[in-house]
């Protein structure tokens, strides 16, 4: 079965239900992927915002 593909709703092509389905599980997988590397960006920023513990060092 063939199913038009929509973007911003506008209607731009058409996939069978196989490869629509492949590509929904590539986004969400890129999505994914996305969310974790956003989490690890603000992991890491914190860490350089925290305070330096040798900084009482004099160095």
């Amino acid at each position: 079965m063939i199913e038009p593909v929509q973007v911003n709703g506008r209607q731009v092509g058409q996939l069978d239900c196989s490869a629509r389905a492949a590509l929904e599980d590539r986004v969400n997988r890129l999505e994914a992927f996305a969310k974790a590397a956003f989490s690890e960006v603000e992991r890491l920023r914190q860490r350089l915002d925290a305070p330096d513990d040798n900084s009482s060092d004099g160095i």
